[in-house]
C-alpha cells in the first residue's frame, strides 16, 4: 500500500522550481501538462476595508493575487482548457478585504518536507515533534503550507490565512503520524491538514487491515481525539476514473464520530455564466461516497517551492485543493471566535456553492438550514464571501433567552421623533446571530427605517379647504392616519379624528372654545389622541408586536386684529404621550411635545371679496423623552450574551419649519378660486430635509 501525494506540473518549454528540470515526461495522474499565462506587472496595495470594490481590486489587480489566474491544459489534451483562479473562485479575495487573515490561529500539517526559510513562511511561529518524528525538506510540504498560509508579505503570491501559525509534522510512519496529531492538540491547532492518503478504496476489511495493528489503533484513536475540538481536512484520490472513494477519504464511514469534524476535499475547476458558477471541470476523483462529508475547491497554484527560499512552482492536484479549505477553516476561527471546530466546519460546507447542480442527498447543519450535495462535487466549491455572511437570517438576541428576526428593520423611525433615535443608535453596535449561531456586529440602526412623513400635499389641500391659519389649526399630526371631521357648536369647534380607508385604528377628539365674551381674542383648547399602531409616530415593523400611545395636549390661541380687514393670528400646544406595549431591547418612556404657529390673514386685500393668509408653523416635535435600549454587545464561547444598556433621546437634531400661502378670490356668487402652497423645511425634523408643494382649487356653494 503506497501513500500518495501529487503536486508537481510542468510549463510548456519551462522547466518550474519544484519540478525535475528539463524532464519533458512529468506527469499529473498519467497526463502530460502545460501551461499558459500572463504577463503581470501591475501592483496595487492590500487594503482591507468590507466592500467588494476592495476585493475585486485585489482579485484584479494585486499580482499576488492575479498571479494565481492562470488558463491551461493537459498536454495529452489539449483541447480542454481549465481556467483556474484558486483565490477568486473562493473569495478568498473578499475574506482578506474584510481584514481577515487568520492571526491567532494554528494550522496542523501532516505532509513531507517542509522548507520553514521560506520567504512565504518567515515570521510565523512553527512547532514539529521533536527527534525521528521532524519532518524534512521537501516540495510537497513547503507548497500545501504557503498554499494555506503564505503570508504574501515578500513574495509572489499569498496564501488564505497568511497570518495564521504552523504546527508541522510527517506522513512517514504511524508513529509520526500519531506524535504529529497529538500535538496539535497541544498547540491548539485550529485544523488538520492531510494532503496525503492511501491509493485503495473504502471498505471494512481495508480498513481494518490497514489500521489493525497497534500503531494504527493509536493513529485512529489520536484522529478520535483531535476531532472533539479541531477540523481534519482529507484529499481526495487524483484519479479520476474511480468509481469508489479512497480510504481516507472515507474514513468517517468506519468511524461515524469523526464526520462532524471532517472534510474531505476534491479539485476542480468551476466554470461561469457571467458572475455565477454555471457547471465544474473535474480534475481529480468525485466525491463519491464521501459525498455528504465533501467538497470541491480550484487546487491550481503558483505555491512556494523547497528548492530555494525565494523558488515557487505551478502546480495542482488534491493536495493543493485540501490547504485552501484548511486555511478557509483559519480565517472562519478568527471571524467568529465563538464558534468551535464542529460549528465552523459544518458553516463552510453549508454555504458551499451547491448552486450548479442536482442534489440528491441532504445534511441538516442546523435546525432549518439543510444543504445538498451529489456524489460529483459533495457540497459544492468553497465560498468564502457565503461563509462570513449570515446564513439562515439574522437575530438579535433580547432578554429572557429569547431571539428575534432583524433581516428587516423592527422599527420604523418619524413621526414626532424624526430620525433621532435612528440617528443615535449609528453610534452603537449590536451583536447579532445567524441561523448557525455565528455572530456579527452590526450598525444598531439596521434596527429602524426612516420615515419621512410628507405634509406638503396635506397641507395644501387644508389650505385649499380654508385659510392658512385654519390648516395650522389641525387638531392632530399629520402621520395620524385617519380623517379629521370639523364642527362649529356655538363658540365651540369640535374635531374629531376618525378611520379612514383602512387606515390603523387611531381616534382622537379635539375642543376648542373661546375664553370668554371680555377676552375674544383668546380660546383654550384640549385634545385627546390615541394610537393604536405607531407610539409618536414611530412604528412596530416585527410581527406579533405592537406599540401605541395616549395623548393629552392643550392649547392656547391668540388673536390679534389689526382692523377689520386684517390681524395675526398665535397658536401653541403642549402635551404628553404615554407608550402602550413595547418592541424588543426598547422601552420608551413618556414624551412630552409641544407645536407653536403664527399667520397673518387679510381681506379684501387685493380685490373685494378676496383673502390672503400668510403662515408660519413648528409642527408637534417632542422635546423631552427616551428610550430605554438594551442591545446585545457580546457573546462568549458559551453563548451568553452580554447587553449593553442606556438610553437615547427621542429630541430630534432639528425642528419642521413650514411656510404656508393661500390666496382665495370670488370667481362668482357661488364660486371661488383659491391658490395655496407649502414650503416645508427639515420636513419630519431631520436636518437638510425639505419639500414643497402648491395647488389650485375651485370651490362651490350650493
Amino acid at each position: 500500500m503506497n501513500r500518495r501525494f501529487v503536486f508537481c506540473v510542468l510549463a510548456a518549454g519551462v522547466a518550474l522550481a519544484g519540478c525535475k528540470s528539463g524532464s519533458p515526461e512529468a506527469r499529473i495522474d498519467g497526463k502530460n501538462l502545460f501551461v499558459t499565462r500572463s504577463a503581470l506587472t501591475a501592483f496595487f496595495p492590500h487594503d482591507v476595508t468590507l466592500t467588494e470594490a476592495t476585493a475585486n481590486t485585489l482579485r484584479t489587480i494585486d499580482p499576488r493575487y492575479t498571479i494565481q489566474k492562470v488558463a491551461w491544459s493537459f498536454k495529452s489534451d489539449p483541447g480542454t482548457v481549465y481556467r483556474s483562479n484558486p483565490l477568486a473562485h473562493a473569495n478568498v479575495d473578499y475574506a482578506h478585504a474584510a481584514g481577515l487573515t487568520g492571526a491567532g490561529q494554528t494550522i496542523a500539517f501532516v505532509d513531507e518536507g517542509y522548507l520553514t526559510t521560506h520567504q512565504e513562511l518567515t515570521g510565523k511561529t512553527i512547532t514539529m515533534p521533536a527527534g525521528i518524528y521532524a519532518p524534512g525538506i521537501d516540495d510537497h510540504g513547503t507548497a500545501t503550507t504557503s498554499i494555506a498560509a503564505g503570508t504574501g508579505a515578500v513574495g509572489d503570491m499569498i496564501g488564505v490565512a497568511p497570518g495564521a501559525d504552523l504546527q508541522l509534522g510527517s506522513f512517514n510512519s504511524f508513529e509520526s503520524m500519531t506524535a504529529a496529531t497529538k500535538q496539535a492538540m497541544s498547540v491548539g491547532a485550529i485544523v488538520q491538514n492531510n494532503s496525503w492518503g492511501y491509493d485503495i478504496t473504502f471498505s471494512q476489511s481495508n480498513y481494518e487491515r490497514v489500521f489493525g495493528s497497534p500503531e494504527g489503533k493509536a493513529y485512529i484513536s489520536s484522529l478520535r481525539d483531535l476531532a472533539k475540538g479541531s477540523v481534519i481536512v482529507f484529499s481526495a484520490s487524483n484519479i479520476e476514473g474511480n468509481t469508489k472513494a479512497d480510504l481516507m477519504s472515507a474514513l468517517p464511514s468506519a468511524l461515524p464520530e469523526l464526520e462532524k469534524s471532517w472534510i474531505t476535499v476534491i479539485n476542480a475547476v468551476p466554470t461561469f455564466k457571467g458572475s455565477k458558477i454555471k457547471g465544474g471541470k473535474l480534475v481529480s476523483a468525485k466525491c463519491l461516497d464521501a459525498a455528504a462529508w465533501c467538497m470541491a475547491a480550484d487546487g491550481t497554484w503558483t505555491a512556494a517551492t523547497g528548492t530555494g527560499n525565494a523558488d515557487y512552482d505551478f502546480v495542482t492536484g488534491t493536495s493543493m485543493a485540501a490547504p485552501m479549505v484548511s486555511g478557509a477553516v483559519a480565517l472562519l476561527a478568527e471571524a467568529f471566535p465563538s464558534l468551535n471546530g464542529k460549528e465552523l466546519r459544518a458553516r463552510l460546507m453549508a454555504s458551499a456553492n451547491n448552486s450548479f447542480y442536482k442534489h440528491t442527498g441532504f445534511v441538516a447543519f442546523a435546525p432549518g438550514i439543510k444543504h445538498g450535495y451529489n456524489e460529483t462535487y459533495g457540497h459544492g466549491f468553497l465560498d468564502l464571501k457565503a461563509a462570513l455572511l449570515p446564513i439562515g437570517g439574522s437575530f438579535m438576541p433580547v432578554t429572557r433567552g429569547k431571539r428575534v428576526r432583524v433581516d428587516q428593520p423592527i422599527l420604523r423611525t418619524g413621526g414626532m421623533a424624526g430620525n433621532a433615535l435612528s440617528r443615535r443608535l449609528a453610534d452603537h453596535d449590536i451583536m447579532v446571530v445567524d441561523g448557525m449561531g455565528a455572530g456579527f456586529d452590526m450598525p444598531a440602526n439596521i434596527l429602524t427605517s426612516e420615515a419621512v412623513e410628507s405634509t406638503s400635499r396635506e397641507t395644501v389641500l387644508a389650505l385649499m379647504d380654508g385659510s392658512a391659519d385654519e390648516a395650522m389649526a389641525r387638531a392632530f399630526p399629520s402621520y395620524m392616519s385617519g380623517r379629521q371631521l370639523d364642527l362649529q357648536l356655538g363658540e365651540t369647534r369640535v374635531a374629531l379624528l376618525v378611520p379612514a380607508g383602512g387606515s390603523a385604528e387611531n381616534y382622537g377628539i379635539s375642543l376648542q372654545r373661546r375664553v370668554s365674551d371680555d377676552l375674544p381674542g383668546v380660546s383654550l383648547g384640549l385634545t385627546a389622541m390615541q394610537e393604536s399602531e405607531s407610539y409618536i409616530g414611530m412604528q412596530s415593523m416585527l410581527s406579533g408586536t405592537r406599540i401605541g400611545g395616549a395623548h393629552l395636549a392643550a392649547t392656547l390661541g391668540l388673536d390679534m386684529p389689526f382692523s377689520d380687514r386684517h390681524g395675526l393670528r398665535l397658536t401653541g400646544t403642549v402635551g404628553i404621550a404615554q407608550p402602550q406595549g413595547s418592541i424588543p431591547s426598547m422601552d420608551m418612556s413618556s414624551a412630552n411635545f409641544n407645536a407653536v404657529g403664527m399667520s397673518y390673514g387679510a381681506k379684501d386685500f387685493l380685490a373685494s371679496g378676496d383673502r390672503f393668509t400668510l403662515g408660519l408653523s413648528l409642527p408637534q416635535v417632542v422635546h423631552s423623552g427616551v428610550a430605554k435600549v438594551a442591545l446585545p454587545s457580546t457573546r462568549s464561547i458559551g453563548g451568553a450574551t452580554q447587553f449593553n444598556s442606556f438610553d437615547v433621546p427621542l429630541t430630534p437634531d432639528a425642528r419642521q419649519m413650514d411656510l404656508t400661502f393661500s390666496y382665495s378670490v370670488p370667481v362668482s356668487r357661488n364660486a371661488g378660486l383659491t391658490f395655496s402652497a407649502v414650503r416645508s423645511l427639515n420636513e419630519s425634523h431631520i436636518s437638510g430635509r425639505s419639500a414643497s408643494g402648491a395647488g389650485i382649487g375651485f370651490q362651490f356653494q350650493f
